[in-house]
């Protein structure tokens, strides 16, 4: 898993960074008009007798690049700022297993017990060099609820020269509700606090030919 690190004002909370772009759109219209007011009014100020087109456009120009910075740090200072991101794993750098999974199939429980390392930089993931340990908290959650659910995929294509096919299946346990802690990260000590999770099995098999 992961965990993202947020700096955030009191009263703010991590929106990602979509919030500010959809007031910016929104405030823009606003902002173009504003702008032909206020370069209109400078034209007109100047002791200008007649407004040529292309010193419109070129005043209307000025007012947005003076206008336009304005709004976007107004608009993103309202919203908290990402500071990076911690991965967390259940495997130590010597390949140790440092956390289990249990799971109780019939009571739709489980429960994840042990230390997880936790990592900076990239964790590792997709062939890349693992970040720095930064800490190894102890975990102990638990997810109860839940469904369980049973899909299966097949895909096939074929040319005279090519043939490919593939298929998966398996089962994911999911909605569950989270409760516990990991280090001093609690995930049901606030009452606002939101936690569901899940887990599950899967196979996959790929086939490819090629004639030369």
């Amino acid at each position: 898993g992961a965990v993202e690190d947020w700096d955030c004002k009191p009263g703010q909370v991590p929106g990602g960074g979509h919030g500010g772009g959809e007031v910016i759109v929104d405030d823009a219209a606003k902002i173009a008009e504003l702008a032909g007011q206020l370069a209109v009014d400078k034209i007109i100020d100047s002791g200008a007798k007649t407004l040529d087109a292309d010193t419109v456009i070129d005043a209307i120009k000025d007012e947005l690049a003076e206008e336009v910075p304005k709004v976007v740090d107004e608009v993103i200072g309202k919203f908290c700022k990402p500071m990076g991101t911690r991965f967390l794993d259940g495997v130590d750098e010597n390949g140790k297993v440092t956390a289990t999974v249990t799971v109780d199939a019939k009571n739709k429980k489980a429960k994840v017990t042990g230390n997880l390392i936790v990592r900076g930089g990239h964790g590792g993931g997709h062939g890349e060099e693992a970040g720095p340990v930064l800490g190894r908290p102890p975990i102990e959650l638990t997810i109860s609820g839940g469904d369980w659910y049973n899909y299966d995929s097949s895909y096939k294509t074929e040319s005279k020269d090519f043939k490919y096919s593939d298929w998966y299946k398996g089962t994911d346990y999911y909605g569950g509700t989270v409760s516990g802690r990991i280090g001093g990260m609690g995930f049901d000590d606030d009452s606002d606090d939101e936690s569901y999770g899940g887990f599950g099995t899967f196979q996959f098999k790929t086939v490819e030919r090629v004639r030369n």
